[in-house]
């Protein structure tokens, strides 16, 4: 028998050992990976073969997955398997990047460690996209500033007309100009004349209203339609105008429409970058720096550009319905001096809605996407696109309030903890970390990073456990407001107030390489403390942090996480014992 103790003893290094690649050594979770293997299942992930650009760079070459729904069952399934909470908040994912990154939109609160849609989906608030004289997510200085519009009635005499005008000494001139014949009656012949004459003067914008050529103020005509019934059964045809003076003309007026520059921020981009600092989602190192795309390119000029037909009162923006963006002015990021993002953030663009399908967010508040819709001429309003509760995508007015739904995208290679996507157990996107908390009555119930239940008023000591370097602590009660909080005598241990019921602790990891002290300290942060104060425990009449008593806070979801380098070492001491007792058998083997 003891002649075999070697060989057993090298069978069980070798059992043991092979069960090392599915554990320590097993596939990591990305969050990639969720709809990469939902499209390789045959599942509601597609893939997406269309253009693309996610980088300013555009150096992405990963395949692009996205979740697609096409009824509402479809919708309801997506909805439970495609919830992720990240930085204390519910987020959904929508789509892969072609940086390998994660695309996801805001999806409100974390309620008992859940993101619930059963009722109604949450947004950060309501928001005008911009005023009437803006259009776009970012926009240049220049304001639209149209002169009233009034209408005229062609008919009684014959006017001149012209494509472009002249000023001098207080006067314009039309250029070139043609003289329109009118003829009234409402029979057939004379309203085939009035065609005719529409169709001759379609681009000669500019009269007097009168037979001269000369005049001190001059009329430009930017939208006039044959067809309109009234006019027809009048026997005349109606157009609207703009009257200007002091030497402006159409070129003035349009300067704002096709100036791209982006010197100026939206309504809709403030409140999301004041939201994004309040809840000092910049601390995370989890987001890459993808491109919004708005595109703001005028695809249907309207008679209001002297060398378009005033046939058309709207003047319409190109929206691109894929996921790429050929404009440098059009894609706002935090890497594009062109069009430079204050943070990592945005809203839905218009592409990735007609990619993923407005089916998706139905049930959803109504909120605002990326995209000039088109601009009103005669209303002087601009209109921009959202998506609401019925699963469509429509024109808004800029100035109508509308819900704001965020959307970041999380970098390449990012991991999550614990999680299948669904409702009740969301992906956790965050380190590995555990925090040690009790309350004067030590009896605090813990649940995947939430403290419930304590007492409001009470003052609460807690200490975050973990290997990493911890820059910043944030922590969060069950109406998603800041509280403060402040050393103690112990060491890293902290106190704070507590409001109400529950709280969630947070802690910020330091970033290698950046400056990790970018965060407001007066925001949250209160490190005053008196060392003559009374001590907290005397205070509580508590048990020391450190007893073994305490409740404890453990999102660790793989126990290999924090001690991979020593389970390596152990590891490559079996390899070692293994081949030691190996050599010793073909050793005796050899003697006998």
């Amino acid at each position: 028998m003891k002649r075999y103790l070697e060989i057993w003893i090298a069978f069980i290094f070798a059992f043991v050992l092979s069960f090392f690649p599915f554990t320590v050594l097993a596939k990591p979770n990305y969050i990639y990976d969720v709809l990469k293997n939902e499209y390789e299942n045959n599942g509601l992930s597609y893939l997406y073969e269309g253009s693309h650009q996610d980088s300013i760079l555009n150096v992405g070459n990963n395949n692009i997955y996205y979740y697609r729904a096409d009824n509402d069952e479809q919708v309801n399934e997506i909805h439970d398997k495609n919830n992720v909470i990240f930085a204390g908040f519910c987020w959904q994912i929508i789509r892969t990047t072609d940086t390998g990154g994660v695309k996801l939109i805001y999806n409100g609160p974390v309620h008992n460690n859940k993101c619930d849609y059963s009722e109604y989906v949450y947004t950060i608030g309501d928001s005008v996209y911009n005023n009437s004289k803006t259009f776009g997510y970012m926009h240049s200085n220049s304001v639209i500033e149209l002169p009233s519009s009034q209408q005229l009635r062609f008919g009684g005499t014959n006017y001149y007309y012209s494509t472009t005008v002249s000023y001098l000494n207080g006067m314009y001139t039309l250029n070139d100009p043609i003289q329109l014949e009118y003829n009234s009656g409402r029979d057939t012949r004379a309203i085939a004349a009035q065609i005719t004459m529409f169709n001759a003067h379609s681009l000669s914008h500019y009269t007097c209203l009168d037979e001269g050529i000369t005049c001190r103020n001059v009329k430009y005509l930017y939208f006039a339609n044959p067809s309109i019934l009234q006019g027809m059964s009048k026997g005349s045809i109606y157009s609207n105008y703009f009257e200007f003076s002091n030497g402006y003309d159409a070129e003035d007026m349009i300067n704002p429409f096709i100036d791209y520059s982006n010197n100026e921020s939206s309504d809709l981009k403030r409140k999301i970058e004041e939201w994004f600092k309040n809840n000092q989602l910049y601390i995370y190192d989890d987001l890459e720096n993808v491109i919004y795309c708005d595109d703001r390119q005028i695809i249907n000029k309207s008679g209001l550009f002297p060398d378009a037909t005033i046939s058309n009162s709207n003047m319409k923006f190109s929206s691109s319905t894929d996921l790429g963006c050929l404009d440098n002015n059009f894609q706002y990021s935090v890497d594009n001096d062109e069009a430079r993002l204050k943070y990592p953030i945005g809203i839905l663009t218009y592409g990735e809605a007609n990619t993923i399908g407005a089916n998706l967010f139905k049930k959803s508040n109504s909120f605002w996407i990326t995209g000039s819709a088109e601009y009103n001429v005669t209303n002087n309003n601009s209109y921009h696109y959202s998506l609401g509760s019925s699963g469509t995508i429509i024109n808004q007015n800029s100035n109508d309030l509308n819900g704001i739904r965020p959307v970041i995208s999380l970098r390449s290679g990012t991991k999550y903890l614990t999680g299948d996507g669904s409702i009740d157990n969301p992906y956790i996107i965050g380190k590995s970390y555990s925090v040690t908390i009790q309350d004067a009555n030590n009896s605090i119930t813990i649940e995947n990073g939430d403290a419930d239940n304590i007492e409001a008023g009470a003052l609460v000591l807690f200490k975050v456990n973990s290997d990493q370097k911890i820059s910043k602590i944030i922590i969060q009660d069950e109406n998603s407001n800041v509280l403060k909080y402040k050393k103690t005598s112990q060491d890293d241990v902290y106190e704070f107030t507590m409001v109400n019921g529950n709280v969630s602790i947070t802690p910020v990891f330091s970033v290698e390489g950046e400056n990790n002290d970018i965060i407001d300290e007066n925001l949250i942060i209160d490190d005053d403390f008196d060392d003559n104060s009374e001590d907290m425990n005397d205070k509580s009449d508590s048990k020391d942090i450190d007893n073994g008593n305490l409740n404890i806070i453990n999102i660790i979801s793989n126990p290999f996480t924090k001690y991979n380098f020593s389970i390596l070492v152990i590891y490559l001491f079996g390899i070692m014992m293994l081949l030691f007792f190996s050599y010793k058998i073909i050793k005796r083997i050899k003697r006998k």
